[in-house]
């Protein structure tokens, strides 16, 4: 990937960091402009709901995403960009920098649905239904 950028010409617009610790991800994301997340849409893919959706939005980033069953129970299109195909992608991220105030308009819905499905929100719920069904034993 990183011999690719460099074949493209994208070196002064695409860096590779390397690993770095969780801690410092806020530090990394800041300043950036948009996060992209790349998954397989398949049986398997549709079941997830990438934390790397959530940084994201918690790092106040606009969020390009595949288009995963999952996802899309949470986020609309007002949220979070979707897409399913390369041509839809490419078009996408034409789209997000031709207007990219529209873009930064979503993350303020996006983080008002990810503020409601935090663990902080859900905690009761989940220890709750754990309650439930270790009643049932």
């Amino acid at each position: 990937v990183v011999a690719l950028a460099s074949e493209l010409g994208l070196t002064d617009v695409v860096s590779f960091h390397g690993r770095f610790q969780p801690e410092d991800l806020a530090g990394f994301l800041a300043g950036k402009h948009l996060g992209v997340a790349l998954y397989f849409k398949d049986d398997l893919g549709d079941l997830l709901l990438p934390v790397k959706i959530l940084e994201y939005i918690q790092a106040g980033l606009p969020v390009l995403s595949s288009n995963l069953e999952t996802v899309q129970e949470y986020f609309d299109d007002e949220s979070v960009c979707l897409f399913g195909t390369d041509e839809e992608l490419s078009a996408k991220i034409v789209n997000i920098a031709n207007d990219y105030a529209a873009a930064r308009r979503s993350v303020k819905k996006a983080r008002e649905i990810g503020a409601q499905i935090a663990w902080e929100s859900e905690a009761s719920s989940y220890v709750e239904y754990l309650g439930k069904l270790c009643n049932r034993a």
